[in-house]
């Protein structure tokens, strides 16, 4: 069985939503030019997801191109090594005032200066730079993403369960990942992930969801029968296990 992207459910191939034409199945959003005497019959059709194609979008929210170092392309199309210069490029209107900088010497310090809630930060990032990690960090330079952690992390109550501390740790891990060097870095009490929630019985299958630390990107399903080249080799989070 695969899976129906769009049902969220494991169907049998038979069950995908297709046209059969002349004998051939093809799938959702080929086109194809029809003989008035050939006989054409289409299954059910599902409108594709709206998904923005990578590294073709543009503006505050980075390119989508998995490049964390080059989200701050301006609307020149310049890497900005100031966050309020690249901010202020994506203006909609000339008539807004531009954001401004922080005078010298009165630039933000870490935590809002306390100092308690700055060491736990420290302290639980060095998870990056952890013999966890140390394979990966030989390929990937984890520097950049200690210093966003850091930034992120400050602003968590509790580090365990705190998205933008393990935004940044799974942001990392999925660089790695893309080079080779898959890390389990996920616990039971440290960013856990769980994919029970998903897992349903529907029209009469049951399509069981598990959690992968790097599974296929573009796995084969309906909306894709055929293996597409993926752009990165991997992905973590929950995906689906449809029974044979």
């Amino acid at each position: 069985r695969v899976l129906d992207e769009l049902l969220q459910t494991c169907v049998e191939p038979r069950d995908c939503p297709v046209c059969e034409v002349s004998g051939r199945r093809l799938a959702p959003g080929r086109k194809v030019t029809l003989n008035p005497e050939d006989p054409a019959r289409c299954q059910t059709w599902y409108p594709p997801r709206s998904r923005p194609p990578a590294g073709r979008v543009c503006g505050l929210c980075g390119n989508f191109d998995g490049v964390q170092n080059n989200d701050l392309t301006s609307s020149s199309l310049r890497v900005e090594e100031d966050p309020v210069d690249f901010g202020n490029s994506w203006k909609v209107s000339a008539q807004c005032a531009d954001a401004r900088k922080a005078p010298l010497g009165m630039a933000p310090t870490l935590c809002g200066g306390d100092l308690d809630r700055q060491s736990v930060a420290d302290s639980s990032c060095r998870i990056l730079t952890s013999d966890l990690f140390h394979a990966c960090n030989q390929l990937v330079d984890p520097e950049p993403y200690l210093d966003v952690c850091v930034y992120d992390t400050c602003s968590c109550e509790s580090v365990g369960d705190c998205a933008c501390f393990c935004d940044t740790i799974a942001a990392y891990a999925h660089a790695c990942a893309q080079q080779g060097q898959v890390v389990a870095w996920r616990t039971p009490t440290l960013c856990p992930q769980s994919c029970e929630d998903r897992n349903a019985r529907e029209n009469g299958y049951e399509c069981e969801w598990r959690y992968n630390s790097c599974a296929p990107a573009c796995p084969i399903t309906c909306q894709h029968p055929e293996p597409l080249a993926c752009p990165v080799q991997c992905v973590e989070g929950c995906h689906a296990h449809c029974p044979p």
